[in-house]
């Protein structure tokens, strides 16, 4: 079996980042059910007017994980997501690679409340299913 690309992996679009964030939040503050399989999680996103992720082929099981405040939690990447990163940055001339929902949020002027809870709501979501490089 051929070794899996480690980028290859969860993407949501980044015009449906804002989207699939208010899907996490939803599931976080137990407003919405949390899918149960792969299938159900393509299903709530194209439910919610989004394009369907990106999920690498080697992936076939869904698990969240939520803890208490009061526990820290510190969830590593997978060890070749990481290699594979530090190996990109240092061989390759690339800019670190940022979603590009970021370049709305950080110019004059500053976002109002609402552009701030788009953008809680974008990060949260990038958080949710990042793997550091």
């Amino acid at each position: 079996m051929p070794e899996a690309d480690p980028f290859d992996r969860f993407m949501v679009a980044d015009a449906d980042r804002m989207i699939w964030g208010q899907l996490v939040k939803a599931w976080a503050k137990g407003e919405r059910a949390r899918p149960c399989s792969l299938d159900d999680l393509l299903e709530q996103c194209r439910c919610a007017g989004m394009a369907l992720p990106h999920v690498a082929d080697y992936v076939t099981e869904l698990a969240f994980v939520q803890n208490d405040r009061n526990v820290l939690t510190i969830q590593l990447p997978p060890k070749e997501l990481v290699e594979a990163g530090e190996a990109m940055l240092a061989e390759q001339d690339v800019a670190y690679p940022l979603p590009a929902f970021y370049n709305d949020f950080f110019r004059a002027p500053p976002p109002d409340r609402e552009r701030l809870l788009e953008l809680q709501a974008a990060r949260i979501g990038e958080y949710s299913v990042n793997s550091c490089m």
